[in-house]
């Protein structure tokens, strides 16, 4: 498998990637990434709603054995992040600035704009979010 970045996939999922965009369907379901037809009820046409920046780790998981173009980011941490929207939308993103060794599950975290991938030192730069735990009592939840 190639390590090769193709431009035009980035420009088409750049709404996703740039602004946590959501499909929400008429019967109230949202799911991100957004896609076209609800899974659940067959529904088409969604509209398009922005996910807050902000929300609680549901669970989280290290990922010891990395694939060779994040070499320098292993291990890392994966986690399902619940948002603080009104459908408690959830999505999977990577946690950064934290300890191999300790679960992040309950914490709140913060979505990031942040490198995600290149394609070599004079490639492609893919960017997107990332999740960062907010941490001091200012955060915690009650």
């Amino acid at each position: 498998m190639s390590d090769t970045i193709f431009p035009p996939r980035i420009k088409r999922r750049s709404d996703v990637l740039y602004h946590l965009l959501a499909a929400k369907f008429p019967s109230g379901n949202v799911y991100y990434p957004p896609c076209e037809i609800d899974p659940a009820t067959g529904e088409s046409n969604p509209e398009m709603i922005r996910l807050p920046k902000t929300g609680t780790v549901v669970v989280d998981t290290v990922q010891r054995i990395v694939p060779s173009w994040m070499t320098l980011n292993g291990p890392y941490h994966v986690a399902v992040i619940e948002c603080d929207d009104v459908h408690r939308t959830r999505l999977m993103a990577q946690l950064t600035g934290v300890d191999p060794d300790v679960d992040y599950t309950g914490w709140r975290a913060q979505a990031h704009f942040r490198r995600i991938n290149s394609n070599g030192s004079a490639g492609t730069i893919v960017y997107g979010f990332k999740c960062e735990p907010m941490v001091g009592p200012a955060f915690m939840q009650t």
